[in-house]
């Protein structure tokens, strides 16, 4: 999988089309040998983790990937933070609605 991706950006580069590549830290380090010893909920990410293969491949190209990103997200953040504004406009419009109604 990896190894196909990484070849595909590798002749894109050569091309000289505008590409980038970049890798997790956890995609580099944990493969799908990793899931049985670590449990599956400890280690569920997207996209999901390779093969040994795959991720010896990564290692093999580092010259090819242009950065690395952690990938979190703050989709659990900003759904609190949405249900949390979500009630506010609700005791704001009730405490609008009490005064001039």
């Amino acid at each position: 999988m990896y190894l196909q991706q990484i070849e595909i950006v590798k002749r894109a580069k050569l091309m000289g089309l505008p590409v980038t590549c970049e890798v997790t830290p956890h995609h580099l380090f944990l493969c799908t040998d990793d899931i049985v010893t670590l449990g599956p909920k400890k280690i569920e990410v997207r996209p999901r983790l390779a093969t040994r293969e795959d991720q010896r491949a990564l290692w093999d190209n580092l010259d090819i990937i242009d950065c690395f990103a952690t990938d979190h997200g703050t989709f659990h953040t900003v759904t609190r933070f949405l249900k949390i504004l979500k009630k506010t406009v609700k005791v704001m419009e009730y405490k609008w609605c009490w005064g001039q109604c």
